[in-house]
């Protein structure tokens, strides 16, 4: 995982646009994984780099049937882990993600979310982020987490209101 961030990081932006189609989905995929070392390289370095290089990436990928659940399976369970990695980056996701974009939503033929569909999972998104403190470790983290869910909010209503 960590080769395929500094991949995206280091190789020249022609090179990696010849195999996105391939490395998207097998990034992207790995969302549901539980290995707190796989999700500490996807939250500091894959997911903020994929979305900011490659926006497009998103579309690679079936994102109702495959991230999304993915997803808020790792927010609800505190990245499995990995929290040292997701709380802190949890803003630069939110603004690489384009299900977060609610102004100016374009129709994407692969991923129908509509307004109502991306308010739902905004609202799932914060309740599962709410659900990381029923961890057994959250005393551990529990700065962590109140931080990322006030600065994710204070991001979406600033920018993408």
């Amino acid at each position: 995982m960590l080769f395929v961030s500094k991949f995206l990081q280091n190789v020249p932006r022609e090179v990696s646009e010849q195999h996105i189609e391939k490395l998207a989905p097998l990034v992207l995929d790995m969302v549901a994984e539980d290995n707190s070392i796989i999700q500490s390289t996807l939250w500091k370095e894959a997911y903020p780099n994929l979305g900011k290089e490659f926006p497009e990436a998103w579309t690679l990928v079936p994102l109702k049937k495959s991230f999304v659940p993915g997803l808020m399976s790792c927010i609800k369970n505190a990245a499995f882990g990995a929290t040292f990695a997701f709380y802190p980056n949890v803003v630069r996701f939110v603004s690489a993600f384009p299900l977060f974009h609610l102004a100016d939503i374009q129709d994407d033929k692969n991923n129908k979310f509509g307004l109502k569909d991306r308010a739902k999972f905004i609202t799932q998104f914060y309740q599962h982020i709410f659900a990381g403190l029923k961890n057994d470790e959250a005393p551990n983290f529990h700065r962590d987490l109140t931080g990322a869910y006030f600065e994710t909010l204070t991001f979406l209503i600033v920018k993408r209101f």
